[in-house]
C-alpha cells in the first residue's frame, strides 16, 4: 500500500515538473492575455500615455490622460468655471490680462484669466470656430465643489511672458539678473566626432544667500552653475558649447532694464557698474564655469549612460 502511494506521489510530482518545465510558470498567461498586457503597456508608456497638456486653469503641465476634456458646448461646466474663477482685474497690467484672455469663441468664459495653452481651437464642418479645454484633476475637483483652485491663474499664480528678444538668453545670463537662486546646477556635456552633443543637467537645492542689492551680478559671483565637458569634442562642438554659455552684455542690460520696468521687486535694485561695463570672453567663461575631464577609455562616458538609463 505504501509502495503504491509512493508511486502515485512520484508520478504526480514528475507530471508537475514536466508541466512547469514546459511552460516556465505555473500560472502562465495565455497568448490573448499577453497581447492585452503589452497593449496596456504600450498605451501607458507610449505617446498616448505620456502625452502632456497644459491646464487651462493653472497653466501647469500634466498628463493628458489624467486631465478632463471640456467641450465648448458643456455649458453647465463652463458656468461652474465662471463662478469659481472670476476675479477683478482692474489693478493688473493690461498686457498680463491680454495674455490670459479667452478667445472669442468661448464667450461663456469672457472676463476670466485662463491659460491659452490649455485651449484647443478648431473649425467644425459648418466653418464655425470651436474649442475644447484641458483641466487638470486637481483644478477639476475644486471647480466641481465651487471653489477657486489653489494654483489657479485667477488666484494670483500668473507669470508674464518675456518678449521674444529675451527668450534666447543663456543660463549664465539669467543667473546674473536673478534676485535669488535656490538651485545649483551641474551640466555634464559629451561630444565626439561621430555623435552629436549630449547634455545631462543635474539640479541641487541650495540655501539662498543675502538679499541682492546690485544687479547684474559679476561673473565671479555666479557660483551655483558648473559645466563639465567629458571626453573629446570637435572644434564645431566646442564653438556650440561656448555659444550655449555665452554672456552678452547688451542682452544682460536689456533684460535687467525690462525687469526694472515690469517687476516691482526690482524697483530698489541698483545697477552694478563693473558688471554692466565688463566684457566676458570665452576664456573668462571657461575659467568661471567649465571643467574639462579627460576620458580616453570612455569609462566615465559609459557610467553616465548607465545612470541616465536608470533614471
Amino acid at each position: 500500500m505504501n509502495k503504491l502511494k509512493s508511486s502515485k506521489e512520484k508520478s504526480a510530482s514528475e507530471h508537475l515538473e514536466t508541466k512547469s518545465a514546459s511552460s516556465g510558470f505555473e500560472n502562465e498567461l495565455s497568448a490573448e492575455e499577453r497581447t492585452e498586457c503589452l497593449e496596456r503597456l504600450r498605451r501607458a508608456l507610449g505617446a498616448e500615455g505620456l502625452d502632456e497638456c497644459a491646464c487651462v486653469v493653472c497653466d501647469r503641465l500634466g498628463l493628458r490622460q489624467e486631465s478632463r476634456r471640456v467641450e465648448d458646448v458643456d455649458v453647465t461646466y463652463l458656468k461652474k468655471m465662471k463662478r469659481s474663477l472670476y476675479v477683478e482685474t482692474a489693478n493688473l497690467p493690461n498686457t498680463l490680462v491680454e495674455q490670459y484672455r479667452c478667445p472669442s469663441c468661448l464667450s461663456d468664459l469672457s472676463g476670466l484669466m485662463v491659460s491659452p495653452r490649455g485651449i484647443n481651437t478648431y473649425t467644425d464642418d459648418n466653418n464655425y470656430s470651436r474649442a475644447w479645454l484641458s483641466v487638470c484633476r486637481e483644478c477639476d475637483r475644486s471647480i466641481q465643489r465651487g471653489r477657486l483652485p489653489k494654483f489657479a491663474i485667477a488666484n494670483g499664480f500668473f507669470m508674464g511672458r518675456l518678449p521674444h528678444k529675451h527668450r534666447d538668453l543663456t543660463v549664465p545670463e539669467r543667473l546674473m539678473t536673478q534676485l535669488t537662486n535656490v538651485v545649483a546646477m551641474t551640466r555634464v556635456m559629451r561630444g565626439g566626432h561621430h555623435r552629436c552633443i549630449r547634455s545631462h543637467c543635474i539640479a541641487f537645492d541650495c540655501t539662498p544667500g543675502p538679499p541682492v542689492t546690485l544687479l547684474p551680478l559679476p561673473l565671479e559671483d555666479v557660483v551655483s552653475y558648473r559645466v563639465v565637458l567629458v571626453g573629446h569634442f570637435t572644434a564645431a562642438q566646442l564653438e556650440q558649447v561656448h555659444k550655449m554659455h555665452r554672456i552678452r552684455n547688451g542682452a544682460v542690460q536689456d533684460l535687467f532694464a525690462f525687469y526694472k520696468i515690469n517687476n516691482h521687486l526690482y524697483a530698489e535694485i541698483a545697477e552694478s557698474d563693473p558688471a554692466e561695463n565688463s566684457e566676458y570672453t570665452d576664456a573668462d567663461l571657461e575659467a568661471a564655469f567649465v571643467e574639462y575631464v579627460p576620458d580616453d577609455e570612455g569609462s566615465i562616458d559609459g557610467e553616465i549612460d548607465r545612470e541616465q538609463q536608470n533614471i
